[in-house]
């Protein structure tokens, strides 16, 4: 596949993903359920765009790269991404704090849980 057909093939996914995931994540809903959903969402997202970088390309030496280095975004997701008990509201710190933890909800204020 050449890198145009690769683009053509790959930017709707992308878009799609990132649409559905806004849309979804903005909605009021139980935080436990909403905690569910996320972790679920970036394991999902996760596999997704692993899978179409490496489909397409069939280099096992590029997806033994890259499976590690999408592993390693899903865990920082993971660490930056809370959600408040109280408004079920998402709080996302930045990467350079990816260990440093969010203290309060900026939607309510309440205390997180960490």
């Amino acid at each position: 596949m050449n890198n145009a057909t690769h683009f053509d093939f790959t930017f709707p996914i992308f878009i799609a993903l990132a649409l559905t995931a806004f849309l979804y994540f903005r909605r009021k809903m139980d935080p436990r359920l909403k905690r569910r959903r996320l972790v679920q969402w970036i394991i999902l997202s996760s596999v997704i765009f692993a899978g179409c970088m490496v489909w397409p390309i069939k280099d096992w030496k590029f997806a033994a790269m890259l499976v590690p280095t999408v592993a390693l975004i899903a865990f920082l997701n993971f660490r930056i991404l809370r959600v408040c008990d109280s408004c079920s509201s998402i709080q996302r710190g930045t990467m350079f704090d990816a260990f440093k933890k969010e203290r309060y909800c900026t939607g309510c204020g309440k205390k997180l849980n960490l």
